[in-house]
């Protein structure tokens, strides 16, 4: 932004890039999808030889094919009211959470890098796994976070893994910090969340169709 006669002047604005544009966030999806599109198919002018590069090739596939269905959500959006309430909720939602998952993913990296340091170095043999030749959660730091990760949201855990007192007091510390308190505060977030959008949900689906139209008109005018 600068100040030119006594007037504020954006320079993006001025290039065609609002703000009502940089804040939408499907607009930033269909940039996303675009440049994954774009990857796939310079990497698609050659031959893909197995290895790193078809690793490479694989992901950025995977990540066009996620941004080509959030293209069908948008789409839906101007569709119909109600469907344009729903896609509206869960972009409401997902908005609303973005401090709760800040939290979530520090407390995660906590605990994990917690059992990482006390338990990383016991081989896997040594817990007593009930499957035999199951991996330990505690080989690398990302496989600890990921263990958390579904202890919290799924209950999924074997109590082998966790075989001193000490252990097991820190997991009912982590088990009653993130599944009964932030699991409770996320409910109660997404229901007023949800609860907001919906009686929004009129205003907002004709402010979209505006917003394509305008869109449209600078566009095509």
């Amino acid at each position: 932004e600068y100040v030119n006669d006594g007037k504020l002047y954006d320079s993006l604005t001025m290039m065609g890039l609002p703000k009502a544009y940089r804040k939408d966030p499907w607009n930033w999806f269909d940039v996303a999808f675009l440049v994954c599109v774009f990857v796939v198919l310079s990497q698609s002018a050659s031959p893909v030889s197995e290895g790193a590069q078809m690793d490479r090739y694989r992901n950025t596939t995977t990540l066009a094919l996620f941004f080509l269905y959030l293209q069908v959500l948008g789409y839906l959006k101007n569709f119909q009211e109600q469907f344009a309430a729903f896609i509206n909720v869960l972009t409401g939602i997902m908005t609303a959470l973005f401090q709760f998952l800040v939290v979530m993913g520090v407390v995660l990296c906590m605990f994990a890098h917690i059992f990482y340091f006390r338990n990383h170095d016991i081989p896997a043999s040594d817990f007593g796994f009930h499957d035999d030749g199951a991996p330990s959660p505690f080989g690398t730091l990302a496989n600890m976070f990921q263990a958390l990760f579904l202890l919290a949201f799924v209950g999924d855990f074997d109590a082998d893994a966790y075989p001193t007192d000490s252990d097991k007091t820190f997991l009912d510390l982590f088990i009653f910090l993130v599944v009964v308190i932030l699991s409770n505060m996320m409910i109660a977030i997404v229901s007023d969340e949800y609860d907001r959008c919906v009686a929004m949900a009129h205003g907002l689906f004709w402010i979209r169709l505006l917003d394509t139209a305008t869109e449209c008109t600078l566009v095509f005018p």
